[in-house]
């Protein structure tokens, strides 16, 4: 199951009587496109000017996730609302969530003189979704495409056909193909995945995850 996690950090910063405060995102699954429409719902909130820091609030790639610095005085004043905003557009997206915050969750990593901290996160998922057509016979046309992964051996969606059976479905172009009528396919070679879609007639059963 795909997951995301939304954290809250803590850097406490030696010299220095503010904590740096900021929001992050971890997971194999949060894409560029994700962090998109997490930053432009971002920049519906006011900018806050700090020791000359008026930037809006926006995610960017540290090198080794999406980290979103807060000024202190964004902190006292829209923390919340940012928070809000991601939680928002993850729903949006189709992501379910689960609210972490507990000591026993508390992660603590250390960097030279500053030690950053986070015990208040929210883990996102998706429930797989099952697309289903009818074909009538078994050379019937049913307007979905496939490409396989060769890295991840995943298989994807990577066309829907306008006006075909499967786009009445809703099933969406890069989602991952978990299953084809019960058949796992991570693994299986993209011929036999096609194989599973156009060989018979009957229920075409598609699980994916989007």
């Amino acid at each position: 199951m795909p997951s995301i996690v939304f954290k809250k950090t803590f850097k406490d910063k030696e010299h220095s009587v503010r904590n740096e405060k900021g929001l992050s995102f971890h997971g194999t699954s949060v894409t560029k496109a994700l962090i998109g429409h997490v930053n432009d719902a971002l920049l519906t909130l006011p900018v806050v000017t700090e020791h000359g820091d008026n930037k809006p609030l926006q995610f960017q790639w540290n090198g080794k996730h999406w980290y979103a610095k807060m000024n202190h005085a964004f902190q006292k004043t829209h923390e919340e609302d940012a928070v809000a905003e991601v939680l928002d557009v993850m729903q949006a997206m189709g992501w379910k969530f689960q609210f972490q915050y507990d000591t026993e969750f508390t992660s603590e990593k250390i960097f030279g003189s500053d030690t950053e901290t986070s015990n208040e996160l929210w883990v996102f998922h998706k429930e797989p979704e099952c697309y289903q057509v009818f074909k009538e016979t078994a050379d019937m046309k049913v307007g979905i495409g496939c490409r396989k992964d060769d890295t991840s051996g995943l298989i994807y969606v990577s066309s829907v056909a306008p006006g075909s059976i499967f786009e009445s479905t809703g099933i969406q172009v890069g989602a991952p193909i978990l299953s084809i009528n019960g058949v796992p396919c991570k693994g299986k070679q993209l011929t036999e995945a096609v194989r599973l879609i156009t060989s018979k007639a009957g229920p075409v059963k598609v699980m994916t995850y989007y």
